[in-house]
Parts: C-alpha cells; sequence; structure tokens
C-alpha cells in the first residue's frame, strides 16, 4: 500500500465517523443506512491499524449493543482482538462468527483457500465472503484459529448450537419453541458476551 492510498482510507475513516456523528446530533440515534459503523472497522484492518480498530470496535459496541452483525464483522473483529492480545475477545468473536456461518470459519485455516475461492460449487456470495475474511485474517491469526476450529470444545459447541438450531426449526410456534428460543439465545450469549 502506497503512502497515498494509505492516506486515503485514513481520510475515508474520518469522513465515515464524521458522518455518523452528524447522524447523532441531528436525529438522536444512529441511522447508518449506508452501513458506515461496520465500514470504519474493515478500513482500520485494511490498513492494519489494529489499536485504533480494537478502539472503534469497543465503541461499537457500546453504542450498537443490540447490533447483531454479520460473519465477517465478528471474524474482523475477531482479528483485532487477537492481534491486541486478548485471546479472550478473540475466542467470543470467533464464536459470533461461526454462529453466523460456521461454514466461512472452517474455511479460514484451509492452505488452499484460493482453490474454494475459485471453484464452481459455491454460490458467488460466499466466495466473496470467503474471500474476504481471507484477505483480513493476519498468518498467525489463520494458524491460531486452525488450531483452536480442531479442538472438541470449539467442534462441541457448533454443534450443539447446529442441533438446537435444527429442533426451532422442526418445532411449531408455539410455548414449547419459544422456550427453545430462549435457551438457544442463553446458550449463544454464554460464548458470546
Amino acid at each position: 500500500m502506497t503512502e497515498k492510498q494509505l492516506q486515503n482510507i485514513k481520510k475515508r475513516i474520518k469522513s465515515f465517523k464524521l458522518k455518523l456523528s452528524s447522524e447523532k446530533r441531528r436525529f438522536g440515534q444512529y441511522r447508518d443506512s449506508n452501513g458506515l459503523r461496520y465500514e470504519i472497522a474493515l478500513l482500520y484492518i485494511k490498513i492494519k491499524d489494529y489499536k485504533n480498530a480494537k478502539k472503534y470496535f469497543q465503541w461499537f459496541e457500546k453504542e450498537f449493543s443490540d447490533d447483531i452483525g454479520f460473519p465477517e464483522f465478528h471474524l474482523a473483529w475477531a482479528v483485532t482482538m487477537f492481534e491486541n492480545n486478548d485471546i479472550e475477545t478473540t475466542i467470543k468473536k470467533v464464536y459470533a462468527a461461526a454462529f453466523a456461518n460456521a461454514q466461512i470459519i472452517e474455511f479460514i485455516p484451509n492452505e488452499n483457500l484460493s482453490q474454494i475461492i475459485q471453484a464452481e460449487t459455491f454460490d458467488k456470495d460466499f466466495k466473496e465472503s470467503v474471500e474476504f475474511c481471507a484477505n483480513i485474517v493476519t498468518p498467525k491469526f489463520k494458524y491460531w484459529i486452525g488450531k483452536f476450529t480442531e479442538t472438541e470444545e470449539y467442534k462441541n459447541n457448533v454443534k450443539k448450537y447446529i442441533s438446537i438450531n435444527k429442533l426451532i426449526e422442526d418445532e411449531p410456534v408455539g410455548k414449547t419453541r419459544s422456550m427453545m428460543i430462549d435457551e438457544e439465545r442463553k446458550f449463544v450469549n454464554s460464548l458470546t458476551h
């Protein structure tokens, strides 16, 4: 990345932050229909500014505590926390990403990632997600997540999450299903918060 590209990204970050601040002042809340709240963090990661990315994620968590995010965003958060030596939060964000899309997480440590991205068996959106994730992970994080996702604890938690969701999916709307959804929420929160 050239110095000019770096400066352009920093200007975009500043501009996006100003737009969000302006929304908050004008409306008393963030409307952010353009998704700038996600883009800022991803731009910090693009320039490998993990210290400011961490500060941003901490602000994000406070301001958007009910935002469910998306797998790539949670993975970006995990990479940021890993690069800041906060393994406890890294693990929570890996689970958040896995619960949003376990398949993407499984591909990250794969050595043949470029071949996977080229494979015709996956749809365009999935390939783009995997490619995005491949571009934001650092070599150390890629190694770490490969080891972490091979642990029995991780495998069992993901299997349990998938099983619970399958049961919920098959259960007709009613009191039992509502109770199952509450239990699923408690299980997810125990691993992601």
